[in-house]
């Protein structure tokens, strides 16, 4: 049983978080700890991103995944980078569940240029189709990390701490942008028993900024009371959780919450959904220590390498 969880996830304007000091910003920063603590996720508009943008990132991965395989074929993935064909991940399998479907998708993954402080990491596998590809998503990318750097401030001042203090731990994110491709269920077929577009799962790292369509065959989250509920979609509005690295960072005060994405819905048997998912991280070796009580939530965590924690969980629900 579902239900609609607007109750449980308000829209929430973060413009106030631009404004300066003062009590608008303050009670900005006590709604989002409520929430960070009983939904982990967050709807918010006022985030300074152009409406066209969004667009036109859409509309280049649409054009990408609708190519015949053989030319999204040379730019398959190598190192968390490139094109993800459909079978090749069951996310289900983070969350230790050993029944796990491959997830009903694709995906395309493009990180940081490999240079400076990220001069070891893996170089993008940018395709030469559609034009300019590549340009659009890196637009959308640097969007994506300043969007990313104005939460974790707001999420400081959420805590109570200098609102650098977050950040300070994010100075050179190896921070990936991600456009999953959901087709249609006249395309797929049926899904076999405990198989979904995206598998039940907790994000792995910092906070994740997920720019989706709206669908029956979409986003569920899973309620404290472990129901699984339709996650509100609001018009503009990006959908923001934490993930496991800034969990265990507040020693659980915040929730890494479980969610998925629901198979093709055989009533909507033309619905295909594309989202863009960014994943903004911290530094990869930066050790990750839960802040004692009473800020931190009283769970103490063994610190871990932030880069080591996201690898492992990776290598988990890869299938080949």
């Amino acid at each position: 049983m579902t239900a609609i969880a607007d109750d449980l996830l308000p829209l929430i304007d973060i413009s106030l978080l631009y404004a300066g000091p003062g009590p608008a910003r303050d009670a900005l920063a006590r709604e989002v700890d409520r929430l960070l603590q009983t939904a982990g996720f967050l709807m918010i508009i006022g985030h300074r991103v152009p409406t066209d943008l969004r667009d036109e990132t859409r509309e280049m991965a649409r054009r990408f995944f609708h190519q015949p395989t053989e030319s999204k074929d040379h730019v398959r993935v190598v190192d968390d980078r490139g094109w993800i064909p459909s079978g090749h991940e069951a996310t289900g399998y983070a969350s230790g569940d050993e029944d796990s479907q491959p997830d009903l998708k694709e995906s395309y993954t493009l990180g940081p240029e490999p240079v400076g402080a990220l001069a070891g990491f893996p170089a993008n596998r940018v395709p030469s189709t559609p034009d300019g590809f590549g340009a659009a998503l890196e637009r959308y990318a640097r969007h994506m990390f300043d969007l990313g750097a104005d939460l974790f401030r707001l999420f400081a001042l959420a805590l109570g701490l200098e609102d650098d203090h977050i950040a300070r731990l994010s100075q050179h994110p190896n921070s990936l942008l991600g456009l999953n491709w959901y087709p249609a269920f006249e395309r797929t077929g049926p899904a076999k028993p405990n198989q979904f577009r995206i598998g039940p799962h907790c994000d792995y790292g910092g906070v994740t900024i997920l720019d989706r369509q709206q669908g029956r065959g979409g986003l569920q989250i899973q309620t404290l009371e472990g129901e699984w509920i339709d996650a509100p979609f609001y018009d503009g509005a990006y959908t923001i959780n934490i993930a496991d690295l800034l969990a265990r960072f507040t020693g659980d005060r915040w929730r890494s919450t479980p969610h998925r994405v629901l198979p093709p819905d055989p009533t909507a048997a033309s619905e295909e959904l594309i989202s863009l998912v960014f994943f903004h991280e911290f530094d990869h070796d930066v050790l990750i220590e839960t802040l004692p009580a009473p800020i931190g939530g009283g769970t103490r965590y063994a610190p871990v390498l932030a880069g080591e924690y996201i690898a492992a969980k990776f290598a988990q629900v890869t299938l080949g």
